[in-house]
């Protein structure tokens, strides 16, 4: 098993005993894409989750989906990772939902309580259900792709020197986020000690 060739990274305590451990694998590369230090099985595929948020966020400003909708820098960063629902962090969910004309029946996540511990008890005493807008991955999942589903323009073709838009379906979003995952990077096949130029 590849896991374990790769050294502990986190340990987890709870008091005085070690509750679970967590193994893994680090690269450090230069610009070049070289690998400088490596630490584990850095060759194995691995599936980032959460990690890839900020490809989300640099999707949306390399389509100009971010431009256009108007977002500023407290919107990419709740694309960029997951939110701990404190009522700064739902309002803005709330507002980008707006801005878009949608509800937040558009994000589809299901709800949950709060991970910010004081946001969390300040909903329970107020008597108020916890919303999809409470939800950790309400921006960073399903808002930022939505965005791009919503107002995503490709390239349809040339007609006279001139450029025709077309109004994509609705597998814009993964589909440029695939893309740009190409671009950035190596395929199983590479060259495994060298990252994409």
């Amino acid at each position: 098993m590849s896991a374990a060739v790769n050294p502990v990274l986190v340990e987890s305590w709870r008091g005085p005993l070690v509750e679970c451990v967590h193994r893994g694998a680090v690269a450090v590369c230069t610009p070049d894409g070289s690998v400088e230090f490596a630490l584990g099985d850095i060759t194995r595929a691995v599936l980032p989750r959460s990690a890839a948020k900020p490809l989300q966020a640099l999707v949306l400003l390399e389509s100009g989906a971010a431009d256009a909708a108007g977002l500023d820098e407290r919107h990419l960063a709740l694309a960029s990772a997951s939110h701990h629902a404190t009522p700064e962090h739902v309002a803005l969910v709330g507002d980008w939902l707006a801005g878009l004309g949608l509800g937040e029946g558009a994000l589809r996540c299901g709800a949950h309580a709060p991970k910010h511990r004081a946001s969390r008890v300040a909903l329970a005493r107020a008597g108020t259900a916890p919303s999809q807008l409470h939800n950790q991955c309400s921006c960073g999942k399903y808002l930022a792709k939505r965005l791009l589903n919503r107002i995503y323009f490709i390239v349809f073709g040339t007609s006279g020197g001139r450029r025709s838009y077309q109004k994509t379906p609705a597998t814009a979003g993964p589909a440029v986020m695939i893309n740009l995952l190409q671009r950035l990077m190596p395929s199983p096949s590479s060259n495994p000690g060298r990252l994409p130029a």
